[in-house]
């Protein structure tokens, strides 16, 4: 992947990955501790060539930087790779729906509190489209491309996924008659995978931190954990240690006060039969 050395995320990442360089005895003897070519890595700090995410992090692990360190490269690494979904991705695809398949494609382990909607991963054609509105060739290509996001739970190795729902999901109208029962039926079935974990929450709890708002919890097996906060036009990623340890506390806070997955199965089964059928 190229960037141009314009790019002020760019000249960012090579001057970090420089000094990190300079502190290891310069181009050839990182290339030797990380086990590429010294033409690589002089490619990096010079902004002919900028490292994937993935070569940034096996780099940071084989050098032992610092925990601190280790996380700014690797927010300015992503940050360089979202910026290039934007000139290279296929239109209709937002930057932040390219950041979230690439970290799906990548994790271990997602912990998704949606308590409107249905998380993306487990979301239908047809209730995407809804939410997306309208139509036309951006459209269907943002439902493809969510669509394509199952894939993560089917593939030979796949990430497990937490999936927890307030009760309010379950029971919205989104689409009408012709697209929730497809849908609830759907969660039933994503529900019956190995890799997938579906609760939901209902009305009648005490405060717990998912009532602030959605999250997306990512956990990697080399890098350090990432959250995701969606909003209505856009969407931010967190990085930061103390942040992403405050959500990782309220995974568990939520978690606690959801349902069993065989009760939560139980209640969406009684949605259908008592509002749909």
């Amino acid at each position: 992947m190229t960037e141009p050395a314009s790019k002020p995320r760019a000249r960012d990442l090579a001057k970090a990955l420089d000094e990190l360089v300079k502190q290891h005895g310069g181009v050839r003897a990182t290339a030797r501790l990380i086990g590429v070519a010294h033409s690589t890595v002089s490619q990096w700090i010079n902004l002919r060539r900028v490292p994937s995410v993935d070569a940034v992090a096996a780099a940071l692990q084989k050098l032992g930087a610092p925990e601190d360190a280790r996380e700014r490269i690797l927010a300015l690494a992503r940050a360089v790779a979202e910026s290039s979904y934007l000139t290279t991705g296929l239109p209709g695809v937002s930057q932040q729906l390219a950041s979230m398949l690439d970290n799906e494609r990548r994790a271990v382990r997602i912990f998704d509190w949606s308590p409107l909607l249905i998380p993306g991963m487990l979301q239908t054609s047809r209730y995407a489209r809804a939410i997306f509105g309208g139509g036309g060739a951006e459209v269907e290509t943002r439902v493809t491309m969510r669509m394509g996001r199952r894939d993560a739970l089917t593939r030979p190795d796949p990430v497990d996924l937490v999936a927890v729902i307030h009760v309010a999901a379950l029971m919205q109208h989104i689409g009408g008659s012709s697209v929730m029962p497809e849908q609830l039926e759907h969660l039933l079935k994503m529900a019956e995978l190995p890799s997938v974990s579906l609760h939901a929450v209902a009305d009648e709890t005490d405060f717990h931190p998912g009532l602030l708002g959605p999250f997306i919890f990512y956990e990697f097996e080399d890098e350090p954990s990432t959250v995701h906060l969606e909003h209505h036009r856009s969407g931010v990623f967190l990085y930061g240690e103390a942040d992403v340890d405050a959500y990782r506390i309220a995974a568990q806070e939520v978690r606690e006060v959801a349902m069993s997955a065989e009760d939560t199965a139980a209640l969406i089964v009684e949605i259908l039969n008592s509002k749909w059928r």
